[in-house]
């Protein structure tokens, strides 16, 4: 016999096969489903809806159940016995996903802090399943799968197809169809996951997906008087000013109205600038309106730089004066630029004249 048959036979020897593979030097995206498969099947534990008792828990150290993984799992979700969930809302939204790729119409029997049990609406589909939380801590692990369904075919009317869960599947779509309508968001939605979504479930779906996207505006808002003090926090010399609504008011309070920015460069960079002040204003064409006013000047390379600018309600009168007297105050406009300035706004805004004559008095003369 050869030396390389008699090594050969000598690995063969010593080899253990009782032992059970651990994952050793296994990276962490690696999952053995049918090996933990098979694991999970035969380790005798009690998979009822009852509770589990301290020996089967106890029978259940040691070993190796399979994680679900989210971002890999979460959009078609594959369910057995011993997947693990990292809370119970993860578990339940991957029943809605299960629900939507399979257009099963699935209800919620038990759905408390201990236990979440679903079933098949049909009354002769034995499909169910019965999610637990694992004691002191915040997983979930199923520990009753019935998959196959019997007797129960496609349904297009499907009570787990609700604006929230529709909104959040097709979120990525509508950012990238903004101009959706109606219709044509629920023909898609008919095509593509065979479900009838009503015009008020589809308005609403596209809503909290473009809230979502956009995020509410209410809330951003909110974060206007943040964001002028991280500014006095960083420039301490810029200018930042919100003023409120005198009129419409609220049980939450005054609403927002204008808001003015000059940035401590631009003043400096204005002092080097020619004598001359540019003013304009445009709309905003966006979901809340509004318009935006702009002061510009001219650098000694012909350039446009920018001054300062607000967002205001409209052009109006008030909304001019409130930005030019802000501005005058930033800028410290010498009699030159000001006989400048108000040429601009004579050729802008014929209706300023009387408003900004008190403001620009040696510019009369």
């Amino acid at each position: 016999m050869n030396e390389p048959m008699l090594d050969d036979l000598d690995f063969d020897k010593f080899i253990d096969f009782d032992v059970e593979y651990a994952g050793v030097d296994t990276p962490c995206n690696y999952t053995m489903e049918n090996e933990s498969h098979q694991q999970i099947v035969d380790d005798g534990l009690n998979f009822s809806g009852g509770d589990i008792s301290k020996k089967s828990e106890g029978a259940a150290e040691g070993k190796k159940w399979p994680v679900f993984k989210p971002c890999v799992d979460m959009k078609n979700p594959n369910f057995r016995v011993g997947l693990t969930f990292a809370s119970r809302d993860e578990f339940k939204e991957a029943i809605h996903n299960y629900a939507f790729n399979n257009g099963k119409d699935l209800k919620f029997e038990k759905n408390d802090k201990v236990r979440v049990t679903v079933s098949c609406k049909h009354p002769n589909c034995p499909w169910k399943i019965n999610c637990r939380n694992l004691k002191n801590t915040s997983s979930w692990r199923v520990l009753e799968f019935v998959e196959n369904h019997e007797g129960c075919s496609w349904a297009f009317h499907n009570k787990m197809v609700t604006a929230s869960k529709v909104g959040k599947r097709w979120e990525n779509a509508i950012k990238s169809h903004s101009n959706w309508k109606i219709k044509e968001f629920r023909d898609k939605v008919s095509s593509d996951d065979k479900f009838h979504l009503s015009k008020r479930q589809a308005y609403r779906a596209m809503r909290k997906a473009k809230a979502e996207i956009q995020g509410e505006e209410e809330e951003d808002f909110t974060k206007l008087w943040s964001y002028c003090l991280e500014i006095h926090k960083t420039n301490p010399k810029t200018t930042c000013v919100v003023k409120l609504s005198d009129v419409d008011v609220t049980e939450e309070g005054k609403r927002f109205l204008r808001i003015y920015i000059c940035w401590e460069a631009c003043k400096e960079g204005y002092k080097y600038c020619r004598p001359i002040i540019g003013l304009d204003g445009c709309h905003l064409k966006c979901k809340l309106g509004g318009q935006l006013l702009t002061a510009v000047g001219i650098d000694s390379n012909d350039s446009i730089f920018p001054l300062a600018y607000a967002i205001v309600e409209r052009e109006k009168k008030d909304s001019w004066t409130w930005f030019l007297e802000l501005l005058k105050n930033d800028l410290q406009i010498t009699a030159v630029a000001e006989r400048h300035l108000w040429k601009a706004l004579m050729f802008e805004l014929q209706t300023l004249k009387k408003t900004t004559t008190f403001m620009f008095t040696s510019a009369s003369s």
